[in-house]
């Protein structure tokens, strides 16, 4: 729905599985499985906001980095 309102909307995500939702499998979008620090801070760089819904991530840690990236 959200890409039909912002026709050039891209989805980077990233994820301890081989493979993504199929929610996840549009065009374009970009997934990396079990990405290094670096590789995690890289996608947090290409976005201008962060959809986190982990239930089995501690602490909220990924939202919680994604705004200390400044997305």
């Amino acid at each position: 729905m959200a890409a039909e309102k912002t026709p050039n909307l891209r989805l980077v995500a990233f994820g301890s599985r081989n493979t993504p939702h199929p929610n996840l499998r549009q065009d374009g979008t970009e997934y990396n499985k079990a990405p290094t620090q670096y590789q995690v801070k890289e996608s947090y760089s290409k976005c201008d906001a962060w959809l986190f819904f982990s239930r089995a991530e501690g602490f909220g840690l990924p939202i919680i980095e994604a705004m200390a990236s400044a997305c």
